[in-house]
This record gives structure tokens, sequence and C-alpha cells, in this order.
């Protein structure tokens, strides 16, 4: 599954939330998913911590690390620790595994 941050599109963008702990910012990057099967990537938000967390440009995959079973046993993306590894990084960790 890869996934492309842009240099056209990487900016960190926020949205400002009252929550039951006060107010809070929630900060994103638009990244797209690459689908085998479709023509055209799917646009989606990347959660980041904070303008310094963004992710630079460049292709990805989501990190095993950003899923988790829901108490239902059913597998899902965990939005509140959600991490992208750099392709390259990905393929030098293999390389190491063999």
């Amino acid at each position: 599954m890869l996934v492309e941050i842009v240099r056209e599109d990487c900016a960190v963008e926020s949205r400002n939330a009252n929550t039951k702990n006060g107010p809070q910012t929630f900060y994103h990057q638009t990244a797209y998913l690459h689908l085998p099967g479709q023509a055209y990537p799917s646009r989606f938000r990347v959660p980041v911590h904070g303008p310094a967390d963004a992710y630079q440009p460049g292709r990805y995959t989501v990190s095993p690390a950003s899923f988790r079973i829901n108490p239902y046993g059913d597998l899902e993306i965990n939005r509140f620790d959600f991490s992208l590894v750099p392709v390259a990084a990905q393929a030098q960790g293999e390389r190491k595994a063999s």
C-alpha cells in the first residue's frame, strides 16, 4: 500500500475543536493512497502531532504500529498513533532482516 506526500500539497493544516478536555488543535497533511486496480490515487488526511512533525514529500507505507485490534476483535487504524514509514527505510529494514 503506497502513500505519497507531494510537494505541491504538503503543508500542515490545523483545525480547532472543543473537546471534553477543553479546546484542542488537531494537525494533518494531505496524502494520496495508491490502491491496486485504481487509475488514480485517493486523497486522504494524515494526522501529525504538529507542524514540526510534518512528513517530507516522498513515498511511504503505513507503519504496522498504526493498526490495532479493537475491543470487538476487528482490525482498525489507530488514528491516535498513525505513522508513515519512508519506502527507502522499509527496504533497508528488509535487507537487514535477510
